[in-house]
């Protein structure tokens, strides 16, 4: 009499369309990195002149850049410092007015 083994049931494994369309976008992102590649390999280096005044232009827009976001944070600071300056003479002006409601307590009893 032959014996039969006991078939254990099989996993099965189907690749999910997240991990299809990762390997797709990788592979998509390795031949846009070649291509890149390829094009700075064909495209003649610029001498000295051209890429300092690349750079300086590059420079100029980064100070324009600066200078507005120092003038956009200007305002911000100006009033942080005005509100702690407030709210510290309504704390000690609560403290004065705390401090005589109490004297005027103890002078009641």
């Amino acid at each position: 009499m032959q014996r039969f083994k006991k078939s254990k049931p099989r996993l099965t494994l189907q690749i999910s369309d997240d991990s299809e369309n990762a390997r797709n976008e990788e592979t998509t992102v390795k031949i846009e990195a070649n291509k890149r590649l390829q094009a700075s390999k064909n495209t003649p280096t610029p001498n000295l002149s051209e890429i300092i005044k690349q750079q300086t232009m590059i420079n100029s827009r980064l100070r324009q850049e600066l200078l507005h976001e120092h003038q956009k944070q200007t305002p911000v600071l100006y009033f942080s410092e005005r509100a702690s300056e407030i709210l510290r003479q309504a704390i000690i002006k609560f403290q004065r007015l705390e401090t005589e409601m109490n004297n005027y307590q103890k002078g009641n009893r």
